[in-house]
């Protein structure tokens, strides 16, 4: 494990040492989870710089897609020579059930390890309202209702020693993530059918349960995984594949306690994760495997059988009509991809005659490829694509 990412942020000559000393270390697949919030120039972006080198050295690397949600052509990596992941559901659902004083149950998404000591717990409607503007004796012993899809409410009902949260928010509904307070996650729409019921009574309570985890329907691309297209050449198709991303049981520090919350004394060896963090080194993880049945595939041959054994994916499940935008080839398929059959190889030779012909000139590349054939023979024709295989 290299690191790049400190509490001031992800300098770009951290990933270019990290490169350079897994190269030295001889590793054979590198997960790379980082990615820039706007599109560069192949030669201008420090990870496809990086990739680069370690291909050229035959070292097959791994990059995620992007968290940037719904958007087109926001995907973060997209240099030909890596494999980007996008990020896509596994067949368990962390459920978190609410139940209302009137009977009805309302079936939520959340990590929710806080067993509610008492049968019923009084609500407080905290949702057209500023949560730290709620007094502090008002919130305790209350579950709290509010509307604020970011993770601040819930320490703040924490800091009034609020019973429970309901979240009610449409926003990236197929996470679960870990709360400090026992907690639910529900959309609107079923918001309305809590605010219904705190507005026909004055006689408000609800409890909130511990998670269950029913089977669920999968893959499926996750709300917040980036979209295609190429946002740098449109000739270029990505992303390039699915992995599992949500929910995933993930190791954990247990320096750090389960929600990074002050307050929260809860450790753990391990932790439900999501976002295309984890999609990445799935994808890593099965090229490893790809390469332990076949050490002579080169990294663009094992990128390859990853690809053309993938698991079709159904495009009406996909949000916004996005469909192979979202997906690209489909969900990788770790037992097909060991016997793959034809397998699509390129050599570094055929990158570099790529970047030629999209007009990059020689001092760029041999200062980035080593390469030191000249290309003034080649025209810059903006046919470079069809040098890749």
């Amino acid at each position: 494990m290299y690191k790049v990412y400190w509490v001031d942020g992800c300098m770009e000559e951290n990933i270019l040492a990290a490169f350079d000393d897994a190269i030295y270390d001889g590793m054979d697949v590198i997960s790379v989870s980082i990615g820039f919030n706007r599109p560069l120039n192949y030669f201008e972006d420090s990870i496809a710089i990086g990739s680069f080198h370690a291909i050229k050295r035959g070292i097959f690397v791994s990059n995620s897609v992007g968290n940037f949600g719904l958007a087109r052509a926001s995907v973060t990596n997209y240099s030909p020579w890596s494999l980007t992941v996008v990020a896509s559901t596994i067949d368990r659902k962390m459920e978190s059930e609410l139940l209302l004083g009137n009977n009805i149950s309302i079936k939520g998404i959340a990590v929710n390890t806080n067993t509610m000591e008492q049968p019923w717990y009084p609500i407080i409607n905290g949702s057209n309202s500023d949560l730290n503007a709620l007094n502090h004796i008002e919130m305790k012993g209350k579950i709290v209702i509010c509307d604020d899809s970011s993770d601040s409410s819930d320490y703040t009902v924490y800091l009034g020693r609020g019973a429970g949260l309901i979240k009610i928010t449409d926003q990236f509904n197929d996470i679960a993530c870990v709360w400090q307070n026992p907690t639910t996650v529900i959309p609107t729409k079923q918001g309305k059918v809590v605010l219904s019921y705190i507005n026909s009574t004055s006689s408000l309570v609800a409890r909130i349960l511990k998670t269950t985890t029913p089977k669920a329907p999968a893959p499926i691309v996750a709300s917040f995984s980036s979209r295609g297209y190429n946002p740098i050449m449109f000739n270029i198709l990505k992303p390039d594949i699915t992995a599992p991303r949500v929910d995933i049981l993930a190791s954990w520090a247990r320096n750090s306690s389960l929600t990074e919350s002050l307050g929260d004394t809860r450790h753990s060896d391990f932790n439900i994760i999501s976002r295309t963090s984890m999609s990445c080194p799935h994808s890593a993880g099965v090229a490893g495997f790809v390469k332990s049945y076949h050490n002579n595939l080169s990294p663009r041959a094992i990128k390859s059988a990853l690809m053309t054994t993938a698991l079709v994916m159904e495009p009406t499940l996909v949000g916004n009509g996005d469909a192979k935008f979202a997906y690209r080839v489909g969900q990788i398929n770790p037992m097909k991809a060991i016997d793959p059959g034809l397998v699509y190889d390129i050599g570094v030779d055929g990158y570099v005659n790529f970047l030629f012909k999209e007009g990059y000139n020689d001092t760029t590349l041999q200062l980035v490829t080593g390469n030191f054939s000249s290309c003034d023979f080649k025209e810059p024709s903006k046919n470079g694509p069809r040098e890749l295989n």
